[in-house]
């Protein structure tokens, strides 16, 4: 809380006995409901006072803040705010500052103030409902005072509107403010107590006169007293303490305004009080604040506690100031007309000479303390604009970092143009304060060049650079990049040091990167980070051009498709920033880069984070950005029905906004998504609604657009027009290097070829995607299309692309229908189309079913039934392979061998025959074909017959039969006998419970049932005996868990494979004694035993009965 000043957000402490206002304490406690309480009437009617009182008597905390006048700035405004809540909960509003620091070097308020004034109010808000459980007020004393200010009514009306109810503000008020009382009136929100209830009434003056100041007066005169006055209190007390019982002599016709009452009776008070006091009234007057030892110093004296404590006996117009936490010394300062009063008593008996010698010494006091805001505000006063003027250049840094930019404003204007225009500095500090608090970036240019010059004139490179530095960010925050870059390349011809140089390369490379000219942006970052890497960190602090620089380099990569090198850079900036925006953003885009690398257990890490942010900002652009991150983070895990409901989020705020691109943006990438679901009039819907908010004037909406159109028409009937559309796209983005936007055109293209039977250019294209795609992890993109476009990826495999690359996402994609990312729907459209992407399954326990692509083969299409079992034998064997003379003697031991060779050919031919890839149309390349051709599983293209159109799954070479390896097999009863052999490596009982349930849940019957090969019997009873044994243990494991709804169901389906295994009987009807089910476990024993006398024709062994029977009876 360094950058307020303290005594701005504590309240007065009102000396001596007051007047209890009961009344009008207790119509504000009855009307809590209210958010807001209005206190309105001129000075000295206890305003401040009567909202104390107020506040101690509800007992509930509060907060306080003293308006003053460098408050009208807005940002100021809030900063106070903010501080003054921090004192009840010391972390409030940290994102509410953060806003404030953001926006006020992002936007010019004059033109922004809208958007300024929503965002931060919305999340001024957001912090109070997040911070605030229980009843809070909130003052603001003396509102008044910037009433005046544009902002007030629009940031007022916005925060009542979404007040909290457990919120109040007491505002008091010498005039009604600016914002909408009316209609806070008409919702029954505001409580108003005017001058006429705060005036005091007969009976508290004949309080304040018999209690307070002790007098004998008549009811009569009080009376007299209290009307003439028409309750004024300060004027009460002002008469009170200048006649006393005299008072009834007083001519009131005399005044004629509050002000001339007020120093008419100063006058006879300061007139009564000893020459000392007097001197020390006068002198003190011109100090906001004071305590007895300042006064002690200042005035040469040691009597200043006891002058202080004399005046607060005499109820003369001083307040104690509250301390701040930590503070043990309590300060002072005069009520404000009493301020007036002496101020011009002062002028008036002293000369200017004496009072700036007085001012001075105040400052030097100050500047000793190392208060330099007091030390400077008090120099300019005392008329030494010199050296104020060397304070500013000295401690501006500190006092800008702090916030203090009304009082900087001020002093500049104070020194005038004169003195400013001669001073490099000056003029440099001022070009600041034009930007980031006038919000004036056109007029700080002409500051800046002022001071270039002067700087050339004097020799001064360094300072000389960093104006250039300082005007080129304007200049770019302008849209002249082309200007800027010319200012830097002259900047860049003048010998600085080396930390200068590197600052001075990376706003260079900025400048291009706003210009699109990538590389030569990296060849200036690469440079300035030479040079930083080799800076003495000691010597210089390059934080923040560092972060500025790993920024950078995080969006050219990103651009570029480089993710790796992308991820890496923003890491480095997320990891080395605290900065909420730059933080933000840097988060959102890790959310996408590490969701297309379909790494989402990262990008999910950083978009709770991002998440949590956007939930304490409640501004409309920042919910844009974590939609846009949430969005692509759904999309690229293929859950485009989340996607969408997020994107049309987004574009109804867009819409509120009338944000042209996230219009566009988000009706594209709604398109997008339905084109994935393969909803193409509804993609073709979005796109057209994009197309209105098309930004003709930007190249790559344009581009982007007709490249939509074009995946269109590929996906429903492929034209020659689609051709050049895409080259030019491909071409586009090959000239901005833009990899991942290229390789999506180049997936395309091959798409576009393959439809188009030219299969030259299919395999160029597709090998360059599948390249690219795995060198630089798009691994999303190639999940995600994987199941829309088989007969692409079949190419590959026919020609051995990438094969391993290809079967890894496959699996990835495979498993995303488990996953706990993805929502309800598109776990159910997944589950759907999940077999058509095993190209062969096997389903073993139970039954036996050979699937392609989720098709069943029918046991008649396999013109022998033996012949379906060699297949599941090969599928079985290592390596899915098998040899002629082992496939005889397997099969086929007592054929003649030449009976048997045949056999085994007419299998291949079978084989090949039915487990091959079809087409919702047919073939593979969408066309026409001979039947001849259909025969064929192998195609190879005339022009060139070394590449393949469709892929062989049954290969038979070298006297070997085998199903290729390029494809993705699920085998039930292989995944059962992996997930049992992992449980050795689990030791925690959750995660072992995990893999057994798994298993199990695996096993729909025995294996093969009805098969009685020996191969097929020895792999029954291992898995069988496998069942067993994991079942107990799960049954074990939920027992002790006391998961007994479970442990029925699992003892239920061991029963169901072995009706006598004692471990299954024991734990269900353990559990069934656990639920309180007696009576079901009795016949669960009897089932028991029924089952032994079947089985062995005998009874069940005393030993067993007895420990079932204790079981039961217990």
């Amino acid at each position: 809380m360094n950058n307020i000043l303290q005594n701005r957000i504590l309240p007065y402490k009102f000396s001596g006995k007051i007047v209890n206002r009961k009344e009008l304490v207790e119509k504000l406690d009855v009307n809590r409901d209210k958010g807001i309480f209005l206190i309105t009437a001129p000075a000295g009617y206890g305003k401040s006072s009567l909202a104390l009182e107020f506040l101690n008597f509800t007992r509930k905390k509060y907060s306080w803040l003293n308006i003053h006048q460098e408050m009208n700035n807005f940002y100021v405004f809030v900063t106070y705010l903010v501080h003054s809540l921090s004192r009840i909960h010391k972390d409030f509003g940290k994102s509410t500052l953060l806003m404030v620091e953001e926006y006020r070097d992002k936007f010019k308020f004059e033109t922004h103030h809208e958007l300024i004034i929503n965002d931060i109010t919305g999340v001024f808000l957001n912090d109070l409902q997040q911070s605030f459980e229980d009843e809070i007020f909130i003052v603001l004393d003396d509102l008044g005072k910037i009433n005046t200010s544009d902002w007030i009514k629009p940031a007022f009306d916005r925060i009542f509107e979404g007040l909290p109810a457990n919120v109040h503000f007491v505002i008091t008020s010498r005039s009604n403010p600016e914002f909408n009382t009316g209609l806070l009136q008409a919702k029954r929100k505001i409580l108003k107590i005017g001058m006429k209830e705060l005036a005091f009434t007969e009976k508290e003056t004949k309080t304040l006169v018999n209690d307070l100041y002790e007098l004998s007066i008549s009811d009569r005169e009080i009376k007299a007293l209290s009307a003439n006055l028409d309750g004024w209190i300060t004027g009460i007390h002002l008469i009170l303490q200048s006649y006393g019982n005299s008072f009834p002599g007083f001519r009131f016709d005399k005044i004629k305004v509050l002000d001339d009452v007020f120093n008419y009776f100063s006058e006879d008070i300061f007139n009564s009080l000893k020459p000392e006091v007097q001197e020390f009234l006068l002198f003190t007057s011109l100090l906001e604040t004071f305590t007895p030892q300042l006064c002690d110093e200042l005035l040469n004296i040691k009597r200043s506690t006891a002058l202080i404590h004399e005046l607060l006996q005499q109820n003369i117009f001083i307040q104690t100031n509250s301390a701040a936490k930590n503070d043990i010394s309590v300060s002072y300062s005069y009520q404000e007309l009493f301020g007036k009063f002496l101020n011009m008593k002062l002028k008036q008996s002293r000369n200017s000479s004496e009072i700036n010698t007085f001012l001075k010494k105040v400052s030097g006091y100050y500047s000793d303390k190392e208060q330099f805001l007091e030390a400077i505000n008090y120099s300019i006063l005392a008329g030494e604009l010199t050296n104020a003027s060397v304070m500013i250049k000295m401690h501006f840094q500190q006092l800008f970092d702090r916030g203090h930019f009304e009082f900087l404003w001020k002093w500049l204007e104070e020194l005038g143009s004169e003195i400013v225009n001669k001073e490099f500095k000056l003029l440099y500090l001022k070009s600041l304060l034009l930007k980031f608090f006038m919000g004036n970036i056109e007029e700080s240019i002409p500051m800046l060049d002022k001071a270039i010059k002067l700087t050339n004139d004097l020799n001064d490179n360094e300072f000389m650079v960093k104006c250039c530095i300082s005007k080129s960010r304007n200049l770019i925050s302008l849209g002249r990049v082309r200007e800027a870059i010319g200012v830097l390349k002259n900047a860049g011809e003048i010998e600085v040091e080396p930390v200068t140089r590197a600052k001075l390369l990376f706003l260079t490379a900025y400048a291009y990167y706003h210009n699109s000219e990538y590389d030569k942006s990296l060849d200036l970052l690469n440079s300035a980070s030479d040079i930083l890497d080799s800076a003495d960190n000691a010597v210089h602090d390059t934080t923040e051009v560092r972060l500025e620089t790993h920024n950078l380099y995080g969006h050219i990569f990103l651009i570029r498709g480089d993710y790796s090198k992308s991820i890496s850079y923003y890491e480095r900036a997320v990891k080395n920033t605290e900065r909420m925006f730059g933080r933000y953003e840097t988060i959102c885009n890790l959310v996408l880069l590490y969701s297309q690398s379909g790494k989402f257990e990262k990008a999910s890490v950083y978009l709770d984070e991002a998440r949590t942010i956007a939930e304490n900002i409640s501004i409309p652009i920042f919910r844009i950005t974590y939609l846009l991150a949430h969005q692509a983070f759904k999309f690229e895990f293929g859950d485009y029905e989340d996607s969408i409901k997020l994107l049309v989020e987004m574009s109804n705020i867009a819409s509120e906004l009338n944000h042209k691109y996230y219009i566009f943006l988000s009706y594209s990438l709604i398109g997008d998504s339905y084109f994935s679901l393969n909803k193409m009039s509804k993609a073709e819907e979005y796109y057209d609604l994009a197309f209105r908010y098309l930004n003709d004037n930007n190249e790559l909406e344009r581009i982007q657009f007709s490249v939509c159109k074009a995946f269109l028409l590929i996906r429903t009937e492929p034209s020659s027009e689609i051709e050049p559309v895409l080259t030019d796209a491909y071409q586009f983005y090959e000239s901005k290097k833009m990899t991942y936007s290229r390789i999506q055109i180049s997936f395309h293209l091959a798409d576009y070829y393959l439809k188009t039977r030219n299969y030259e250019k299919t395999l160029h294209f597709l090998k360059e995607v599948l390249k690219i795609a795995e060198e630089k992890e798009y691994n999303s993109f190639i999940q995600r299309e994987i199941c829309n476009f088989r007969p692409l990826f079949d190419f590959a495999a026919a020609n051995k692309l990438y094969v391993n690359y290809i079967k890894f996402q496959n699996s990835a994609f495979l498993e995303k229908k488990n996953s706990e990312l993805i929502s309800a729907e598109s776990r159910k459209r997944l589950l759907k189309i999940n077999d058509s992407l095993i190209d062969i399954q096997l389903n073993l326990f139970g039954k036996c079913e050979v699937r392609i692509r989720g098709k069943n083969i029918e046991d008649s299409a396999w013109t022998k039934k033996k012949w379906k079992i060699i297949f599941i034998y090969l599928m079985l064997e290592s390596g899915r392979s098998i040899t002629k003379d082992k496939f005889i003697d397997q099969f086929y031991p007592d054929t003649p061998l030449e009976s048997a060779d045949n056999i085994f050919h007419q299998v291949i031919s079978k084989f090949r025959n039915l487990v091959k890839f079809t087409y919702d149309n047919g073939t593979l390349n969408n066309s026409p074909e001979t039947e001849e051709k259909k025969k064929s599983t192998v195609k190879k293209t005339k022009k060139n017959p070394g590449i393949l159109t469709m892929p062989a799954l049954v290969i038979y070479e070298g006297k070997l039969l085998q199903i290729s390896d390029d494809f993705t097999y699920l085998v039930d009863s292989v995944e059962f006998e992996r997930l049992y052999r992992q449980l050795p490596s689990l030791k925690d009982p959750d995660s072992r419970a995990r893999v057994l349930k798994q298993a199990i849940e695996m096993y729909k019957g025995d294996f093969m049932e009805g098969n009685y090969e020996t191969w097929c019997e020895e792999l029954r009873s291992k898995y069988r005996l496998y069942l067993v044994s994991m079942s107990e243990e799960l049954i074990s494991i939920l027992f002790n868990n006391e998961d007994h709804t479970n442990v029925l169901h699992f003892s239920e389906n061991l029963l169901k494979f072995d009706k006598l295994n004692l471990a299954g009987y024991e734990y269900m009807i353990r559990s069934m004694i656990e639920i309180n089910k007696p009576q079901i476990a009795k016949v669960r024993y009897t089932q028991l035993q029924k089952n032994y006398r079947r089985e062995y024709d005998e009874v069940l062994p005393e030993k067993i009965s007895l420990r079932f029977e204790a079981l039961i009876s217990n």
